[in-house]
């Protein structure tokens, strides 16, 4: 279920986490192909791969995203993926 007024606040996105079957993510708003998902990463973060494009926007903490041999420590910022990667983590 995502919230179709179209914005949602971060406290209300926090809070439908984790999901009912533990899931650290769930789709918070969806308009036409874009989907807006939040993510919490709790220790080791076991993703894969993606295949698609992907802006991540880290509102509390900092880690260190690894992208192939490409590592960059991070905090609260906005930054994208683009394009797909093959080999990726928070």
């Amino acid at each position: 279920m995502t919230f179709d007024k179209g914005k949602i606040t971060v406290a209300e996105a926090l809070a439908r986490l984790p999901g009912s079957k533990g899931e650290r993510f769930t789709a918070v708003l969806e308009r036409g192909s874009l989907t807006v998902e939040i993510y919490a990463a709790r220790g080791s973060d076991p993703q894969k791969p993606h295949t698609r494009d992907e802006v991540y926007v880290v509102v509390l903490g900092n880690g260190e995203f690894i992208n192939g041999p490409g590592r960059e420590s991070f905090g609260p910022v906005i930054f994208s993926s683009s394009p797909p990667v093959s080999n990726i983590a928070l």
